[in-house]
């Protein structure tokens, strides 16, 4: 996982190239996870 874009709002997921199927799944599946839960504590902030 690596941040880009001119104020680091850009995420690229680079897995490993012979990540298992149900790795890569699952490790979305966190990072989603992680995702809506930093939107909702923003959105509870404003």
């Amino acid at each position: 996982l690596e941040t880009a874009g001119s104020y680091g709002e850009v995420l690229k997921f680079m897995p490993a190239l012979t990540i298992a199927e149900a790795d890569l799944r699952r490790g979305l599946s966190i990072i989603r996870d992680c995702v809506r839960t930093a939107q909702d504590s923003t959105a509870a902030s404003r």
